[in-house]
């Protein structure tokens, strides 16, 4: 078990911002491989790569997408850090497409408190306000991810919605689970650059696959432990007694991570340090 867990996680369940890094440590262990364990019956992502171009061409035949420009092959450089066995790397751009809200778009002062249709925009509320204008509703096909051009705002949306006027990003994985697709986004540490647009900063980075069965298993650990942290932050029974069994309860499936030493070797890349 890592050092840096073990003495020091009690301590973040209560200092000021501790719960936010147990968040994003519980994150970094999912899209590493060390959260749940490899099962050898999974289908290896290199048969998932496959099932995502077969998808993609099939979107381009049918004319719901434009063909992507060819991306580079992935250096050994360029990775962050050593994937389990029968993972992969994959460039970002690569796995998704975008939904252009085209015309579209309700601008703030058109938006109002009450409505028949949310609004979905690049701040930080969720939803920003609603309308009732039926022609500007974006019918999304399955699970999107939102991401804020000017503030690096990540939103998963599973229905319909219109999209507010400036820098709403919608993606739309391939053949991937779209919580697991979510949950790697928001790991991502975008330099800042102030009020400016990171859409560019985001599509250069990397994005590491597991299996589908195992990003399900991924998705249902990281869900479990989110409701513990909630638990945590909210403090629902103030009793010491269930603080410490709550502790108990992060450490002990953290310890069950293998390989978690590896964390120390994380490189600082633009996309951050995973």
């Amino acid at each position: 078990m890592n050092p840096l867990i073990t003495e020091h996680l009690a301590a973040w369940t209560t200092a000021p911002n501790g719960i936010k890094k147990l968040r994003e440590l519980i994150l970094e262990l999912a899209v590493r491989g060390l959260l749940v364990p490899q099962d050898s019956n999974d289908e290896p992502a290199s048969e998932l790569l496959k099932k995502i171009a077969e998808e993609k061409s099939r979107l381009i035949s049918e004319g719901k997408i434009k063909p992507p420009k060819p991306l580079a092959k992935i250096s050994e450089g360029e990775k962050p850090f050593a994937l389990p066995m029968r993972w992969e790397w994959a460039r970002l751009p690569d796995l998704y497409y975008s939904i252009s809200p085209s015309g579209k778009k309700i601008l703030s002062s058109k938006m109002s408190d009450t409505g028949l249709y949310p609004v979905i925009d690049q701040g930080k509320k969720f939803i920003s306000g609603y309308t009732n204008q039926a022609d500007l509703l974006i019918n999304i096909p399955n699970p999107v991810i939102i991401f804020g051009d000017h503030t690096t705002e990540y939103k998963y949306v599973d229905f319909d919605f219109v999209a507010g006027a400036d820098g709403v990003k919608i993606l739309r994985p391939y053949y991937l689970n779209e919580r697991f697709f979510y949950f790697q986004l928001t790991n991502y540490k975008l330099e800042n650059k102030g009020y400016s647009r990171y859409f560019k900063l985001l599509n250069q980075c990397l994005f590491s696959i597991p299996a589908l069965a195992e990003q399900q298993r991924i998705v249902a650990k990281v869900d479990e432990l989110m409701q513990l942290c909630d638990r945590l932050e909210q403090k629902q029974s103030g009793s010491q007694q269930i603080h410490r069994q709550l502790v108990s309860t992060l450490l002990t499936t953290l310890i069950e991570a293998h390989r978690l030493t590896s964390l120390s070797s994380g490189v600082v890349t633009d996309c951050g340090k995973f």
